[in-house]
């Protein structure tokens, strides 16, 4: 076995083009603060056999890191991101430890991950995809208590950051004051990519998805959300530039106070298919547009609201929701609105946060 038990040691290190890690049936322990099993760098490939054992124990420890640039003996960048740099893994990461990081791409590294990730600490994260690379994931997340099943965040790079997601992320645990996340997108060249799988909102508060700061989140018609508890949001989208663009057929929200779509604080909302959103729980939303700058377009969407006070559309804070001719909003509902507009604002838990339009 191996074992990186000093903060911030790696157990293997794989640098340079020609460098070939295979992991093979290895048991990997990672006991260090901020330690790490794996690392492929400057166009490096590695695999992560199913066969191998990672014991993640460490605080903030992180399972493998894929990184297009390679460094010296200093620490210093040496050379440029080398796109060619590759990790694969189909190994099963099981931990309860906070803080901890499966896997992270970073520098037009690319990720691909097979295996299932199981984190039951607080705020954790399954994948992490940043500065120009790409991760694409085909196995089962399961995260707790505010973690983040995969994180993208572009920061200053030019380079597209992306992530593709077929398989299913279980979003537990947590609250409305410290929401778990399938998918998080941050930063204007951030691209997360729904192409399939079920994003299970088991926990309260739960978000499926959501774009900030200029992200962009594209849900494919196989991608589905199923609410599970009470006060989540299936996609959220906050702050200029920020986008969801959905090919999702149909979104029934059904848990009490739940909410299909949440657009802040100038992101903006489009459908690319014909859609019904039914809010037919108590107290759900079919989607909610806040803040001034953020839109609809409701591109022939269907909208019923058959919970008993349930909201088809909320329009609020100078937000701009346009309903085309082919659009229709059904009540069935005791008490249910079909839009209702508020020149005040509400948070994400929907009470009113005392803000008004510009």
């Amino acid at each position: 076995s191996l074992t990186a038990s000093g903060a911030g040691t790696t157990a293997v290190l794989g640098s340079g083009a020609g460098t070939d890690v295979n992991s093979g049936a290895a048991v990997i322990n990672v006991s260090g603060n901020g330690a790490n099993g794996i690392t492929v760098v400057g166009g490096a490939t590695g695999v992560i056999d199913a066969a191998t054992t990672m014991n993640l124990t460490g605080s903030n420890a992180i399972g493998a890191i894929v990184d297009g640039q390679k460094h010296d003996i200093f620490g210093r960048n040496s050379g440029s991101p080398v796109t060619s740099t590759r990790l694969n893994s189909a190994a099963s990461l099981n931990a309860s430890q906070s803080g901890l990081t499966g896997y992270l791409a970073r520098n037009r590294a690319q990720l691909t991950n097979s295996g299932d990730i199981t984190f039951s600490g607080a705020n954790a994260t399954g994948i992490r995809v940043e500065s120009g690379a790409t991760g694409t994931n085909s196995g089962n997340i399961n995260i707790n208590d505010g973690g983040t099943g995969i994180a993208v965040n572009s920061g200053s790079s030019t380079f597209a950051t992306t992530a593709n997601n077929t398989g299913t992320i279980n979003v537990n645990g947590g609250s409305t004051t410290n929401r778990s996340r399938g998918v998080s997108a941050s930063g204007n060249r951030a691209v997360a990519n729904l192409n399939g799988g079920t994003l299970n909102l088991n926990g309260t508060g739960a978000i499926g998805a959501e774009a900030l700061n200029g992200a962009l989140v594209n849900i494919a018609a196989g991608s589905a959300p199923v609410f599970n508890n009470s006060d989540q949001i299936a996609y959220h989208a906050a702050g200029s530039g920020s986008r969801i663009s959905s090919a999702t057929n149909a979104l029934n929200i059904n848990s009490s106070g739940s909410t299909g779509y949440r657009i802040d604080d100038g992101a903006a909302l489009s459908f690319t298919t014909p859609t019904t959103l039914t809010a037919s729980a108590s107290n759900s939303t079919g989607a909610i547009i806040s803040g001034s700058g953020s839109s609809l377009n409701s591109s022939n969407a269907n909208f019923t609201a058959s919970g008993q006070g349930s909201t088809a559309i909320r329009a609020e804070g100078g937000a701009n929701a346009t309903l085309d001719s082919g659009s229709s909003i059904n009540l069935s509902g005791s008490n249910a609105v079909g839009v209702l507009v508020n020149n005040l604002r509400t948070d994400l838990s929907n009470a009113l946060d005392g803000s008004a339009a510009a």
